[in-house]
């Protein structure tokens, strides 16, 4: 299917811009999302979820929570070194522009819950910069957070800016997920 729609996509000269985010273990090992990603980038130009942004995000929480003033000053350094280099890439930037933001809307959507990067990961499927065309979620099949973005992006399905397309992995290579990307893509 990714094929088909390579081929209609090479008459396009824009290319749609997937975000993609999720388990990290899943994002960032090809071997555990079956090299899907890799497909992807060759119809579309991906987007990772910032892993900076990510730990930024759950850093933060912890200080906020634990009042640890240490942290929160060196968190607002490294907090300058993500909108500088947010800055530097201008339109293509896979961050936040408001990372205060991104934490209000995950407290609003899940509270204290904060399972394998949840808080962020939804805040993120919410706030995800204006530029991208879909959002494509990655998790272990039986990840239990993911089940539960799911269920909640599903409640806020009106409040979501971008179509979005939630994947799971088991470790097979049998999995209809080519048949879904390349779809989510040629509805795109």
């Amino acid at each position: 299917m990714l094929k088909k729609y390579q081929a209609r996509n090479e008459i396009k000269e824009n290319k749609k811009k997937i975000f993609v985010l999720g388990e990290t273990s899943i994002l960032f090992n090809r071997f555990n999302n079956n090299v899907e990603i890799k497909e992807i980038e060759k119809v579309s130009k991906v987007f990772f979820q910032p892993l900076s942004e990510t730990l930024y995000f759950i850093w933060k929480d912890y200080a906020e929570r634990s009042n640890n003033k240490v942290l929160k000053r060196k968190l607002s350094e490294y907090k300058a070194y993500i909108n500088d280099v947010s800055l530097d890439l201008k339109r293509s930037s896979p961050f936040d522009k408001d990372l205060e933001a991104l934490t209000e809307i995950a407290d609003e959507k899940l509270g204290l819950f904060n399972g394998a990067y949840g808080k962020y990961r939804i805040a993120k499927m919410f706030r995800c910069n204006g530029n991208m065309d879909g959002i494509i979620t990655m998790a272990s099949m039986y990840e239990n957070t993911g089940i539960i973005l799911e269920n909640i992006s599903e409640r806020y399905k009106k409040e979501l800016k971008k179509p979005v397309l939630n994947l799971t992995y088991d470790g097979s290579s049998h999995s209809n997920n080519e048949n879904l990307i390349g779809n989510f893509l040629y509805y795109l």
